[in-house]
C-alpha cells in the first residue's frame, strides 16, 4: 500500500498546464484541458445541490470543497451562490512515442477496447479448462442501424470447469465511465493474475476450483473509444439529443450508465440530472440503455435474489456472491446506499467488508450517500446489485486522476487493487460473515517438497487487525480463539477433518497470534497436497481461508481419513483415548502404533497389534500427559497405525488435547475416535 506523499501529489495537481508539460513531456498539441474550479459547498445540503448538475471530480470533506469543471454559464451561476477558486489541471495526453505500438496513445499500460477484447479471446483459448468468453449484450452504437459499428459487452468467466459446483461467484466490472482508464486494465490484469497463478499459487488455485469470477472489463466500450481519443468522455454514446456544446467537460451527449440502473432511478433530488447534456444524465427511463439492460440481466442470471422487496429487508447472513464496480478517481471504497443517508439493512456487514477493502487499498471506506462521504447518487450499479439481489456491492474509486499516469498506476495502485480483489473473491463465499473474522497471512512450511513420512511444521500469523476506513473508523479487533488446518479440501467441504494449530506463545489471547502445527506426512499419497488454513476470533467469527502447497515424493498408494477427537485434561490427570484397530484387508497382518506429539508425551498400553486375521479388531488405550506445571495449553498428537507387511496400509489420526485455565477447567472428556480403516 504505497503511494506518493499527499502533499507532493497535490502540488503536482495544481501545476499550470505548461509547468506540467515540462515535467512529464505532455504534447503541446494535446486536447485542451477544461477549466476546473474548487467550489466550497458549505454543508451536505450544498453538496447535494451541486451533485446533480456538476461533473464532480473530487470531494474534500475536511476542507469543505469539491473540484469540478464549469462551462462559462455554469461558472456564473455557481459563483453567485458559492465561493469558487480556479483549480489548474494537467493536459490530458502525454506525447505519444513513435515506438509505441500498443495501448492508448501516450498510455502504453492501458489496453484499448480492441486490445482488451483480443486479450479476453486469447485467455479463453489459452486456458480452455479455466476460462470461457460470453457475450452478454451490445453497446448503444452496435444496436443502431446507421452509425459507428459499436461493440459487444464481453464477460470472461473463470473457474476450473472440471470441479463440480455449486460455486460462489464474484462479478467484477470496469469502465462504466469511459474516461477512467485504470479500471478496465485493473479488471483484466486481475483475471490474468488468477489464470497465471492456477497450479502455482495455492490461493489462486483454490479460488478457481471452488469459485467463479465473472469479469466485464469494458462496460461502456463506445464511450471508452471517445476517451481513447483524448476526451474526458464519461457517458455512453446515445446521441438522440446531441445538441451539447461544451465537449470536453460537463456538456456532452450520452447517458451516465451509473445513474441509469432500474433500482431507485431518479429517487434522490440532485443525485442525477434530467439534462441530457449533463454528465450525470440518468436517461429517459430506468435501464433505458442497452448496456444497463445487459449488465442487470446478466447479474440476475448468475446471482439468486436474496433480499425482500422492502428497503428495510436485509439479505440473509449466509448470502453468497459479491459485486465490485471499478471507477476512478478519489481513493474511496463506497457501499450502499448512495441515494439516501439511511443505513442499508445489512449496513454493519457492508461496512466491515468495505473496511477490509480499505485496508488493502489504504482508502477511506464509507456509505456513499451518508453525510461526510463522497456525494449522494441514485440509479447506480452497486445500489442495484444490493437492492435487487441482496449481494454486497462496492465501488472502488481508484487513484488520483482519470487519465492516471502509467508509472503511478503500475507502481502505486495496481498491486493494492489486486490484493483487495483477491480478498474480495475469498470473502464472496460468505461476504456478510467472513470479513468479521481474522485473516491468515504469512503461511509457510519448513519444506514445501518432502519425502513421505517426513515431519514438517506449518507456521502462520492469524490477524484480526486488518481493517481500515480512514476518517470513517475501523472495526475493533478481537483476540484470536482458534486456527485450523484441513488437508486437500477447504473447511466448509463435508467430511473434512480439522487440525488445530498451536499458539506459539502458549495461549490465544491477542488479536495477532503466531501459530504452528507439526505435521507427519506418513500415509500421504505422492503428489501435491493443499493445506487450507482458517482462523476464528473470540466472537466466533471464522475469517477468510488461505492455502499452501506441499509436494510429497514417493508417497504411499493409499491414504484414509478418520475423525480427530479432542480431549480435556488437567495438570495431574492425563487425557485417555481408545483407538480401535480393524484389519479390513484380505490377509492376516500385524500393526504397529507410533506417536509424534508436541509438546506433551504419549504413552501406549501396547504398541503392536496382531497378527490380526481379516475382519478382526483390537482396542488400544493411550494417554496424553501434560507436565504438572502446565496450567493451560494445547497438545497435538499424531498417531500412526501401520502394517508390518505392507507399509502403505496405514492410517494417521491427529488427537487434540487441551488443558484449560483453572478457573474455567472442564471435566476430563474422552472422545473415542472412529476405528481407522486399513487394508
Amino acid at each position: 500500500m504505497h503511494r506518493l506523499p499527499r502533499l507532493l501529489l497535490l502540488a503536482l495537481l495544481v501545476l499550470s498546464g505548461a509547468g506540467w508539460s515540462s515535467l512529464t513531456g505532455l504534447a503541446q498539441s494535446a486536447p485542451p484541458s477544461p477549466s476546473a474550479y474548487r467550489i466550497y459547498f458549505g454543508d451536505q445540503a450544498g453538496l447535494a445541490a451541486l451533485a446533480g448538475e456538476l461533473d464532480i471530480w473530487r470531494v474534500d470533506h475536511a476542507d469543505g470543497y469539491l473540484v469540478a469543471p464549469l462551462a462559462p454559464d455554469q461558472l456564473a451561476r455557481v459563483r453567485a451562490v458559492y465561493q469558487v477558486e480556479p483549480e489548474p489541471v494537467p493536459l490530458l495526453f502525454p506525447v505519444h512515442p513513435a515506438a509505441q505500438q500498443q495501448g492508448i496513445p501516450g498510455f502504453a499500460c492501458y489496453r484499448t477496447v480492441e486490445e482488451t477484447s483480443a486479450t479476453l479471446t486469447a485467455l479463453a483459448a489459452q486456458y480452455p479448462n479455466l476460462a470461457r468468453l460470453q457475450t452478454i449484450g451490445a453497446s448503444w452504437d452496435k444496436i443502431q442501424p446507421d452509425g459507428p459499428p459499436g461493440y459487444d459487452l464481453e464477460v470472461l468467466i473463470l473457474t476450473n470447469q472440471a470441479t463440480p459446483g455449486p460455486k460462489f461467484r464474484f462479478f467484477l466490472m470496469g469502465a462504466a465511465h469511459a474516461r477512467e482508464l485504470t479500471t478496465a486494465e485493473t479488471a483484466t490484469r486481475f483475471a490474468e493474475s488468477l489464470l497465471a497463478g492456477y497450479g502455482v499459487d495455492p490461493d489462486a488455485t483454490w479460488l478457481l476450483d471452488y469459485g467463479e469470477l465473472h469479469v466485464l472489463p469494458m462496460a461502456n466500450p463506445d464511450g471508452r473509444k471517445k476517451a481513447e481519443a483524448g476526451q474526458l468522455w464519461r457517458k455512453n454514446t446515445n446521441n438522440v439529443t446531441a445538441a451539447c456544446s461544451f465537449q470536453n467537460a460537463a456538456f456532452t451527449y450520452g447517458v451516465d450508465l451509473n445513474r441509469n440502473s432500474s433500482f431507485q432511478w431518479n429517487s434522490c433530488p440532485g443525485c442525477s440530472s434530467s439534462d441530457s447534456c449533463s454528465l450525470t444524465y440518468r436517461g429517459t427511463a430506468p435501464a433505458s440503455e442497452p448496456e444497463t439492460q445487459a449488465i442487470e440481466g446478466y447479474m440476475a442470471s448468475i446471482f439468486a435474489d436474496r433480499r425482500g422487496l422492502e428497503l428495510t429487508d436485509a439479505a440473509p447472513a449466509d448470502t453468497q456472491g459479491l459485486m465490485v464496480s471499478l471507477h476512478s478517481y478519489s481513493e474511496y471504497v463506497l457501499f450502499p446506499w448512495g441515494f439516501t443517508a439511511n443505513e442499508a439493512p445489512n449496513g454493519p456487514a457492508l461496512q466491515t467488508l468495505g473496511r477490509k477493502f480499505g485496508y488493502y487499498l489504504n482508502y477511506s471506506a464509507c456509505q456513499s450517500g451518508a453525510a461526510g462521504c463522497f456525494y449522494p447518487t441514485d440509479g447506480t450499479h452497486d445500489d442495484w446489485a444490493y437492492g435487487v439481489l441482496g449481494i454486497p456491492a462496492y465501488t472502488f474509486e481508484l487513484g488520483t486522476w482519470f487519465f492516471e499516469d502509467c508509472n503511478f498506476f503500475e507502481q502505486q495502485i495496481l498491486a493494492d487493487a489486486l490484493d483487495a480483489l483477491r480478498y474480495g473473491f475469498k470473502a464472496a463465499r460468505a461476504p456478510y460473515q467472513i470479513p468479521a473474522g481474522p485473516e491468515v497471512v504469512n503461511l509457510a512450511v519448513t519444506s514445501p517438497t518432502v519425502a513421505t513420512g517426513q515431519l514438517i511444521t506449518l507456521t502462520a500469523l492469524a490477524d484480526d487487525t486488518r481493517s481500515y476506513g480512514g476518517s470513517y473508523g475501523s472495526d475493533a479487533a478481537q483476540p484470536i480463539a482458534a486456527v485450523q488446518m484441513t488437508l486437500d479440501a477447504p473447511p466448509w467441504q463435508p467430511g473434512v477433518t480439522p487440525h488445530l494449530l498451536i499458539p506459539t506463545d502458549g495461549a490465544f489471547d491477542a488479536p495477532q497470534e503466531a501459530v504452528h502445527l507439526p505435521i507427519n506426512t506418513a500415509c500421504w499419497p505422492a503428489g501435491r497436497h493443499t493445506l487450507f488454513v482458517q482462523a476464528q476470533d473470540s466472537a466466533g467469527n471464522w475469517g477468510a481461508t488461505s492455502a499452501h502447497f506441499v509436494d510429497v515424493e514417493g508417497g504411499v498408494s493409499l491414504a484414509l481419513s478418520s475423525p480427530a477427537p479432542a480431549g480435556s485434561s488437567s495438570a495431574t490427570v492425563p487425557a485417555t483415548y481408545t483407538i480401535t484397530v480393524t484389519n479390513t484387508s484380505a490377509v492376516t497382518t500385524t500393526f504397529v502404533l507410533t506417536a509424534t506429539s508436541s509438546p506433551w508425551p504419549v504413552s501406549f498400553a501396547i504398541t503392536e497389534v496382531g497378527p490380526l486375521a481379516p475382519g478382526a479388531a483390537v482396542s488400544v488405550s493411550l494417554q496424553v500427559s501434560p507436565p504438572p506445571d502446565v496450567m493451560q495449553g494445547v497438545a497435538l498428537s499424531s498417531i500412526l497405525v501401520q502394517s508390518l507387511d505392507a507399509p502403505d496400509w496405514c492410517q494417521q489420526i491427529v488427537l487434540t488435547t487441551t488443558v484449560v485455565p483453572r478457573r474455567y477447567r472442564l471435566p476430563i472428556v474422552h472422545h473415542p475416535p472412529a476405528a481407522p480403516k486399513t487394508q
